[in-house]
């Protein structure tokens, strides 16, 4: 696998921009190599090169140096395209039946944009709180199949997408209003998405990110749009908690901690390509050629 642009300007994470809450700036108190660790559960819900730094947090030993105890959850190296792998039937079917409890992390990683958007279209969606955002604009691609060769042509088509509260499915509703189209009358957007459904004619078009383009590449669909070029912003990889975890001090300096722990990383990320390069070897079986 290969990397396209270079190394920075294609994770595209730009620079950091932390909206912390009042009561995390209130907490002040010093991480020493004798304090006590604080547990903390992370959800990182994809392999995007957007989230490396989280991972070179864990690597590089910064939770700890910063006084947590975290447990990192990552999807499996197979996971692609944005689509979680669903847990054994078995394993649903306690939950369904309240047998099983689902388990619930910490602090989530994900794109805060696309999920106000779920909460303005679910009652029922839960509601969270956006401590920071790692990554902050639209950075999606447009793919197209063989015979269409614009965003023009996409008008009365299929556009495939994973859903519609991720980065790349908010990238597709302002592709759709930055062309003026109503989004009912004039194009289908539908699931799924992904370079499969591309290929398997289910789509005439699909919006992915870093690994959906990658692959497309490499099966030689047509890149209709970077719309990073539209420079529009969004909240994306950005550090969610449940408004009650919160509202516990404990948590408050954990959260503390661990946004001091992902701001080294980033830096540790921009600084040095050649520990990048390691960490995608040894955490996502992935050789790049830097």
């Amino acid at each position: 696998m290969r990397v396209v642009g270079t190394r920075q300007d294609r994770i595209g994470l730009g620079v950091l921009k932390l909206i912390l809450l009042s009561v995390l700036a209130a907490t002040s108190v010093a991480c020493t190599a004798n304090q006590e660790l604080l547990p903390l559960v992370v959800d990182v819900p994809g392999r995007s090169m957007s989230k490396l730094p989280f991972v070179i947090a864990e690597d590089q030993g910064l939770y700890e140096k910063h006084g947590l105890d975290v447990e990192l959850w990552l999807p499996p190296p197979e996971f692609e395209g944005g689509i979680e792998t669903p847990p054994p039937f078995w394993t649903r079917v306690w939950r369904h039946l309240g047998l099983q409890e689902e388990p619930v992390p910490d602090i989530i990683v994900n794109g805060h944009t696309p999920k106000m958007v779920r909460q303005m279209r679910e009652t029922k969606a839960p509601k969270m709180i956006a401590l920071a955002a790692t990554d902050c604009s639209v950075r999606s691609y447009v793919i197209g199949r063989p015979g269409i060769n614009s965003l023009e042509e996409l008008k009365g088509q299929r556009l495939g997408i994973n859903n519609d509260h991720t980065t790349s499915g908010f990238a597709a509703l302002r592709m759709v209003q930055r062309m003026g189209w109503d989004r009912v009358q004039d194009i289908s957007i539908m699931k799924p998405g992904g370079v499969e459904a591309l290929r398997e004619g289910l789509v005439d078009a699909i919006v992915g990110g870093d690994g959906t383009l990658e692959a497309a590449e490499r099966e030689g669909f047509s890149i209709l749009e970077d719309t990073r070029v539209w420079n529009d912003r969004l909240a994306g990889n950005s550090v969610l908690v449940y408004p009650a975890w919160l509202e516990d001090s404990t948590n408050r300096e954990a959260a503390r901690r661990f946004l001091r722990a992902t701001v080294e990383a980033i830096a540790l990320f921009h600084q040095r390509p050649a520990l990048v390069h390691e960490v995608l070897v040894n955490w996502h079986g992935m050789d790049l050629d830097f």
